[in-house]
């Protein structure tokens, strides 16, 4: 979970994707009091706060995250605005001007996100399901029964009609190099 997520779930507020394209003006002001390698304080930040009805920004590499009253709303960096922040990061240089922040592909957005890990999820658990069942059968097979299951390992106490040739049991207790 990110910190914004963190932040999100300690104020009790929903973070949504944005639905419409935002600009936000630079200023030089905005860029000389502005922090390097700091999320809350960057140039792009402290100009998005002066916006009416903001109540903090956090701009990253490639998302932004504008926090409001009642809401936090998502946004991607166009990669000028990307640059922009790497070169800040760097060397302290930044241009001042309007940068737009686009708004969240469908793609990408929390709602696809939630979907595409749900059925991951879902796809993992299957393959160890059907993985374990494998594994299972194939002990039964040698006749060696997992001792969760309950059953014996001594393949005389089998019955005769599935034995067809005495087959050599590995003890599980001997070493295996």
């Amino acid at each position: 979970m990110s910190y914004v997520h963190t932040i999100a779930k300690q104020k009790n507020l929903p973070i949504v994707d944005a639905t419409q394209p935002a600009l936000i003006g630079v200023s030089v002001d905005d860029i000389k009091k502005a922090k390097a390698k700091n999320s809350k304080c960057c140039a792009f930040a402290r100009a998005t706060q002066k916006e009416p009805g903001v109540v903090a920004a956090y701009f990253f590499r490639s998302t932004a995250f504008i926090e409001y009253a009642d809401r936090i709303v998502r946004y991607v960096l166009p990669t000028s605005a990307q640059r922009e922040i790497v070169s800040f990061d760097r060397a302290g240089l930044m241009a001042p001007g309007e940068y737009k922040l686009n708004p969240v592909p469908k793609s990408q957005g929390l709602a696809a996100m939630r979907r595409y890990n749900k059925k991951a999820t879902k796809a993992k658990r299957k393959a160890a399901a059907k993985a374990a069942s494998r594994t299972t059968r194939l002990i039964e097979h040698v006749g060696v029964v997992r001792a969760d299951l309950g059953a014996p390992a001594i393949p005389e106490l089998q019955s005769k009609r599935t034995r067809t040739a005495p087959k050599y049991v590995r003890d599980l207790t001997e070493p295996t190099w």
